[in-house]
């Protein structure tokens, strides 16, 4: 396994609506909109669980869903992106056993397709750790896109990038900024005190903003290259930020899963 270079970058936002010719070609943009999908993970409970279900302390969206009988169903809402031979790459935490509930099924809203998708569900990250939260999921489909190529290189601070997801999970976002460091945080210790300290042992893209939806969106250069998933968040003074791992992550995870050809 590679060792992995710790590291912090930030990506500042300029802007989520207009587009500069000076910051990206139109059809690098255009092609990251077109790849970018919305996942809507199926689970079916109990009342109970339920209730427990809906109620996660968590940034993924959770869609109650009406059905007949004495089970009720919800969703887990989340983003990914499609890459090589009709595979999506997003995050493992949208298909976990929550609450000893497993997902029954896996449905893909692709921008441009008036029907939602069938997919199934290829491989996912096993240990759990925050930091290794990768999924492939291959739709039933063909959709006729290409895929996005994934990036053989990290970002260098400063380098231009372009996130992309369905925050919310009922509209796709595109953003553009660049990578900047981020080397410390402040953490509330025990004494209720803002205290000064280093970061774990590896390092993030951070995205601002973002919410909840965006887990499993891109960020990519602006080559249209994907050089990272968003995988996680959190509200600091009513504001959302979206984090994501190095990509040398990503690339260990394909190549430990036998999916090194989908780079």
């Amino acid at each position: 396994m590679k060792k992995v270079i710790p590291f912090v970058i930030l990506l500042l936002i300029t802007g989520c609506v207009h587009y500069s010719p000076q910051f990206a070609p139109k059809s690098v943009i255009t092609k990251i909109k077109a790849h970018t999908v919305s996942i809507a993970t199926y689970y079916i409970m109990d009342y109970d669980t339920h209730s427990k279900f809906m109620n996660m302390d968590s940034h993924m969206i959770r869609v109650p869903i009406q059905t007949d009988g004495p089970k009720k169903a919800a969703a887990i809402i989340g983003s990914g992106t499609i890459i090589k031979d009709n595979h999506v790459v997003t995050v493992r935490h949208m298909f976990d056993n929550h609450y000893g509930v497993g997902f029954s099924n896996i449905y893909v809203f692709v921008p441009g397709l008036d029907h939602a998708v069938e997919a199934d569900l290829v491989c996912k990250s096993e240990d759990g750790k925050f930091w290794d939260d990768y999924a492939v999921i291959k739709l039933r489909e063909d959709v006729g896109l290409p895929g996005l190529r994934i990036g053989k290189t990290q970002p260098f601070i400063g380098d231009k990038v372009i996130s992309s997801g369905s925050t919310g999970g009922f509209a796709f976002f595109s953003r553009f900024g660049c990578v900047t460091e981020l080397q410390y945080h402040f953490r509330r210790g025990s004494d209720d005190i803002l205290h000064l300290s280093p970061w774990e042992d590896f390092g993030y893209m951070v995205i601002y903003p973002g919410g909840p939806g965006d887990s499993g969106g891109s960020i990519c250069n602006t080559k249209g290259e994907l050089v990272g998933i968003m995988y996680c968040g959190l509200t600091n003074y009513s504001e959302e930020y979206v984090f994501a791992n190095p990509l040398s992550l990503l690339h260990e995870f394909l190549e430990k899963s036998g999916l090194s050809h989908l780079r």
